[in-house]
This record gives structure tokens, sequence and C-alpha cells, in this order.
């Protein structure tokens, strides 16, 4: 973490001030300021009174710092931990101070991604759920129209009659005196007849709701485009 004084001095303008307008590069500490009392040090760096969140990292950074070196220069007693403190100088503050602008410039640009990621997805999940939602929408529509172009009830009942008229002369056919030829042949002719009949109304009929989609879908297609 630790950087030369010159740079961070040279960069506070841009990296700190660009910020905190009124957070100042000190060379000295305050008048009448505890050194044994880092909180309150790093309160006065930070004008924590108007800024609390630079306080709080310039705070964490102290300490992250002062763990460090208590591992480095084996500070294991109170007495020598102490001293550490009392030995920090203003360039430390204003080191600490400097990384926790950085740090909170990091998190706050982590945030605002987040967030962009966040809004991003939740509108391609609303844009997916709206396609969705209308091919939903027209195939109900489809399917409804395909029932109301469907044969209507009395139709159904006339073809059931017809084809049951038609089963019962075959059985007839087959069980009637073959002796008179002339009658047999024109119940034949009659039987033939009916079913050539009754295969083209079953195609006319079934062509008939295909066409009308078709027809329509392409009134639908036209004023969509």
């Amino acid at each position: 973490m630790s950087q030369n004084g010159s740079y961070i001095k040279k960069n506070w303008d841009a990296i700190v001030k660009s910020r905190y307008p009124d957070v100042d590069y000190l060379s000295s500490f305050p008048e009448g300021i505890n050194k044994e009392h880092p909180f309150s040090v790093c309160k006065e760096f930070s004008k924590g009174e108007n800024h609390p969140e630079l306080l709080c990292y310039t705070y964490f950074v102290y300490k992250d710092k002062k763990v460090e070196e208590i591992e480095k220069r084996n500070l294991d007693s109170p007495q020598k931990r102490i001293k550490y403190i009392q030995e920090l100088t203003p360039k430390d503050y204003n080191e600490y101070m400097f990384h926790a602008v950085r740090l909170l410039n990091d998190d706050l640009g982590k945030l605002v991604n987040e967030r962009t990621k966040s809004t991003k997805e939740k509108f391609e999940h609303d844009e997916k759920q709206k396609i969705i939602d209308e091919y939903s929408s027209k195939y109900e529509e489809k399917l409804k129209l395909f029932k109301d172009l469907s044969f209507s009830k009395p139709v159904d009942v006339l073809l059931n009659l017809v084809y049951g008229v038609l089963t019962s002369l075959v059985v007839l056919l087959l069980s009637f005196n073959y002796n008179n030829a002339k009658v047999y042949n024109l119940l034949l002719l009659f039987v033939v007849f009916t079913v050539i009949v009754l295969i083209i109304s079953s195609i006319c009929l079934q062509a008939s709701p295909k066409r009308k989609i078709k027809k329509i879908e392409r009134i639908q297609n036209d004023r969509t485009r």
C-alpha cells in the first residue's frame, strides 16, 4: 500500500480534492490533537463530521496497515504498539486517506456496475416475458379462430346420419338377391355416387376453415407491417 509521499502529494488534487474539495493535504497535525487516539486523528484529517464514509474508510486503512506493521515488526507488547502509534506522521495519515478515497471510488464503481447489470437483466427478462405473452396471446386467438371455423354440431349430426345410411345400404347390397340385377346395379351406383359426394364434401369443409385462417393471417400481417 505504501507509496512515495511526493507521489501522493502530487496526485492529491486529482484523487482526493476532486471528490472532497474541502479535504486538504496536511503537513502537520492539527493543534491540540491527541496522537494516541488514531480514530480522532483520522476524523480531523478526513473532516469526518462532513464525510463519515471517508472517515470510516480512512480508519479501516489505518487498522489494516497497523496489523501489517505489527506482524512485520513483531510489535508483541502494548508498549511497542503505543510507540508505533505515537510515531505516525501526518504523511502516514495522508497516505491512509489517499488510499481510502481510492477504495471508495472502486467500491462505488462496483456498486454502480452491479446495479446497472441488475437493471439490464431485469429489462431483458421483462422483454422476453413480453414476447412470450404476445405469442401466447396470438396462439390463443388462432386456436379460438380454428374452433369457431370448425364444423358446427348440426353439420356433424348430418354427416353422421349420411354415414349411417350409407353403411346400411352397403350391408343391404351384401345381402341382396343377386337375381334382381337391375335393382342391385342401381343401388350400387347410388352407393358409389354417395361415397364420392361425401369425400368431396369433407375435403371442401376441411379446406374452407384453413383458407379463412390463411386469409385472416395475411390481413393481420399487412396491418403489422
